[in-house]
């Protein structure tokens, strides 16, 4: 097996907590410090590897830049960073150092979507799709409920559909947000919201041949129906951080890329089109 690579976690707030509690276990990283959201490059160790930034959204892009500067490959929390020319301008700079920025949308690693993923064309001609991301708190200066929680969501359905168009974002505050969108034969309703009193993390997608209804809060998250017959996936939904660090590091080793028999793989080249795709569509919603 490759070896460990030698990192710093940089964000120390929530998930910067958890991910941490995760590094130290992992046999891919070996992790050397952690930062809070104040960081300069000159607090880096030496030979570091790759630098794990969880701070808020408004930081990211100035501290992955760094990162990059120092010649560290980067894993940022979702979404990348404000909108697509950051994104792009850290590409740039990524590519001209030959170093990668893995961006951690840990849904995409979910053995139930990845299920779905499998199980979208038995369902025939698609009629409908929705979904809910909903809870109480997790309230971040400058951030919206779709920076917050429906980009999980957002990055499902940009893996899923190769065309989807944004029709309408109606957004009845800053934490109560509908995205309207299409695909080549269906509308999608994606609802975010973090000033409500049920936890949601639901799918419905119904089809003339069939359904998908994934639940991640539930025992058995995924339901198939097919000609009138049930079918229930006990997938489990508590690794996903796990995955997605084994995922971040077959990337950024491609050449080799069953070093971490991750189960859920994906080209560098795939993700980055994904990344760049999930901003786009977050800016034409111009939420204030």
């Amino acid at each position: 097996m490759s070896k460990s690579l030698r990192s710093i976690l940089i964000g120390y707030g929530y998930w910067g907590k958890i991910l941490e509690s995760y590094l130290v276990k992992s046999p891919f990283y070996h992790l050397c410090g952690i930062y809070g959201r104040n960081f300069t490059n000159a607090q880096i160790p030496h030979n570091i590897d790759i630098a794990f930034v969880a701070t808020p959204l408004d930081s990211h892009y100035e501290i992955s830049k760094q990162c990059l500067e120092s010649n560290l490959c980067v894993f940022i929390e979702k979404p990348t960073c404000k909108n697509s020319q950051e994104l792009n301008d850290l590409y740039d700079e990524a590519n001209k150092r030959k170093l990668k920025i893995y961006t951690d949308y840990i849904y995409l690693v979910s053995p139930s979507i990845q299920k779905i993923h499998s199980l979208l064309g038995s369902l025939g001609k698609l009629n409908n799709i929705e979904s809910y991301i909903t809870q109480y708190g997790r309230f971040y200066d400058n951030e919206n409920a779709l920076e917050v929680l429906g980009v999980h969501l957002l990055s499902i359905f940009v893996s899923l559909f190769e065309h989807l168009v944004l029709e309408s974002c109606k957004y009845n505050s800053l934490y109560d947000i509908s995205l309207h969108l299409k695909t080549s034969e269906c509308p999608i309703l994606i609802h975010c919201n973090l000033e409500s009193k049920q936890k949601r993390r639901e799918i419905h997608i119904y089809g003339e041949q069939g359904e998908l209804h994934f639940d991640m809060l539930a025992h058995r998250p995924l339901c198939y129906i097919k000609q009138g017959k049930q079918k229930y996936f006990n997938f489990d939904e508590h690794n996903n951080i796990i995955h997605t660090l084994a995922l971040c590091r077959t990337m950024l080793d491609e050449q080799n890329s069953c070093i971490c028999n991750a189960p859920y793989m994906m080209s560098y080249a795939k993700h980055c089109n994904i990344c760049l795709r999930i901003l786009k569509l977050m800016e034409q919603c111009q939420i204030k």
